[in-house]
């Protein structure tokens, strides 16, 4: 889940990141679309992120929880791993 301010409104978005790579497989196909239809029932915005659409540097803020990336890019958004 990230958090987006668009037009002055906070708004939820869910993504689902998965290697270009997988994106083919039949498994992750499945999950994928059960997560799709899950966000569509709670009425959020749900897409995927392949390794092509985030910034290659990534840092770790030692004052956030263990597993916490910030990824370095015109606003910080935090994801859990």
């Amino acid at each position: 889940m990230i958090e987006v301010l668009e037009d002055g409104v906070k708004q939820l978005k869910a993504r689902s990141v998965e290697p270009e790579s997988e994106l083919n497989k039949r498994c992750t196909i499945e999950k994928l679309e059960i997560e799709r239809v899950y966000w569509y029932e709670k009425g959020i915005d749900w897409g995927i992120v392949t390794e092509h659409e985030i910034p290659m540097v990534l840092t770790e803020n030692p004052r956030d929880p263990p597993g916490t990336l910030v990824v370095s890019c015109a606003q910080h958004t935090r994801h859990n791993v």
